[in-house]
């Protein structure tokens, strides 16, 4: 469930926030009729995108922004009017159900009171259902401090026991309204059949995806551990990284998520879920969905394109009664640093020992 409250209110606070910090807008929220809808969805036309175990039909009209093994961000309109479309898919500890989604349900709950944490206004849902899925379609407008619509439906799966969040926002001053087409894009939401979308045909590789998914966390350890020697610009050598057997005496995956195999060498990895070994004002901290690429060359693990994000609840409760706002740490920010090269060329030594 924690998993699940903080995915919500990462979505949202992205959608209201990304690229419009400058951004004010006067006036009240727009209704959703008050514009010309897009009507731009075009099911010969649309992309596919694999998050999970669906298919998502995206209307070419829009922007992809970030698209990963779990979630995609995706702009029909930017700049001063902001219209996004996301779609994540969060796995549970819990299994998932209809039941869980009732307005009376302990969980549904915690729904609503992050939406209202974040000043977002007039919240109201309704069962909504096509051919394939069904789940909550919520309704809210927002005014924090750009002035806004937006819809989010969330639904369970019980293939791979998890929720998918599709979310559609836009600033009232927009073009258009993009909520027909948002619809249409859950009634296009079909199964994801293996080698229907070309980028996601896997290859059978020449080492085991547990050897990539060790290298993968022993890199995102050193990066989060080492993060001060890029703000202060100091040089890093092999023998100051912590290899596998220290690098868990500070992180230790508790979700190991999955791979593709994207040649004879080469791993995409994503998925994995990293808790602290220690605790601050009772919490744990938290390095959530990581992902990237490993490759095995000579003796080598090279990982590139690496995301993941570090959080504490303890010091977003900190700084929220400081009046500060607190927004952890993407760990792909710090990739192109010097000193990164060394955690991310990691001898096969390391994850041995």
């Amino acid at each position: 469930m924690r998993k699940l409250m903080w995915l919500v209110f990462f979505i949202i606070a992205t959608i209201m926030v990304q690229g419009c910090s400058e951004l004010e807008v006067d006036g009240n929220a727009a209704s959703y009729t008050s514009k010309e809808p897009k009507d731009g969805y075009n099911a010969f036309t649309n992309r596919m995108f694999a998050i999970g175990y669906y298919k998502f039909p995206i209307p070419e009209y829009y922007d992809v922004k970030a698209k990963q093994s779990r979630k995609l961000e995706a702009y029909a309109e930017n700049g001063d009017k902001i219209a996004s479309l996301s779609i994540s898919r969060v796995p549970d500890d819990s299994k998932v159900s209809y039941e869980r989604l009732d307005n009376n349900s302990e969980f549904y709950t915690l729904i609503n009171d992050v939406l209202e944490k974040i000043e977002v206004e007039d919240i109201s849902d309704e069962w909504h259902e096509t051919d394939l899925v069904k789940g909550k379609l919520v309704s809210f407008n927002y005014n924090t401090p750009i002035v806004g619509t937006g819809k989010l439906f969330i639904f369970p799966s019980f293939e791979d026991n998890a929720w998918y969040v599709i979310t559609s926002a836009e600033t009232d001053n927009t073009d258009y309204s993009y909520y027909d087409d948002f619809i249409a894009i859950l009634g296009g939401i079909t199964f994801f059949e293996a080698g229907t979308i070309d980028d996601t045909m896997e290859a059978e590789v020449s080492f085991p995806l547990k050897d990539a998914q060790k290298a993968a966390i022993v890199a995102t350890i050193n990066l989060y551990e080492y993060m001060d020697y890029a703000t202060n610009g100091k040089s890093l050598e092999q023998e100051d990284v912590l290899a596998w057997s220290k690098a868990i005496q500070e992180f230790n995956p508790y979700e190991w998520g999955d791979g593709i195999g994207i040649d004879e060498n080469t791993w995409k990895v994503y998925g994995i879920q990293l808790k602290s070994l220690y605790m601050t004002e009772g919490e744990y901290h938290y390095i959530d969905d990581i992902e990237c690429y490993v490759t095995y060359q000579d003796g080598t693990y090279i990982i590139s394109d690496i995301h993941g994000y570090y959080h504490s609840p303890a010091m977003e409760s900190f700084s929220k009664s400081m009046g500060v706002k607190y927004t952890g740490v993407y760990i792909h920010n710090l990739e192109n640093k010097e000193y990164a090269l060394v955690i991310l060329n990691l001898p096969e030594s390391m994850i041995r020992r």
